[in-house]
């Protein structure tokens, strides 16, 4: 089932034509991530009041979204997603940019396993 479970607004402290730019960031996580959720998707929007844009995997933006293979444990190092926009860095100078993680959570969770 699709949800979306982060959202964050990139918003340029100053801006000349053309610059700052946004090519990567990391969503990371308190708790461990694999088999809680999977295909992970995130979304770009001028709005930051409602949900809806342009995958960022969509040729225009060029971007990726990558977990690592091996994903840490309770006691190991804390889960991270990292966004990289770096084929096409994104030009914050006109105005902000919203993110939103949009994953399908395994139906099958107990209240114990949720983030």
């Amino acid at each position: 089932m699709n949800k979306v479970i982060f959202g964050a607004t990139f918003t340029a402290s100053y801006n000349v034509p053309g610059s700052p730019k946004l090519s990567k960031f990391i969503i990371r996580f308190n708790n461990p991530i694999v088999g809680v959720f999977k295909n992970y998707r995130v979304f770009e929007s001028t709005s930051s009041t409602s949900f809806g844009g342009t995958n960022i995997t969509n040729p225009a933006i060029g971007g990726t979204v990558s977990i690592p293979a091996t994903q840490p444990t309770v006691s190991g190092p804390v889960p991270i997603i990292t966004v990289d926009l770096s084929a096409h860095p994104r030009d914050l100078s006109s105005g902000s940019l919203t993110y939103y993680l949009e994953v399908d959570v395994d139906h099958r969770l107990t209240d114990r396993h949720r983030p």
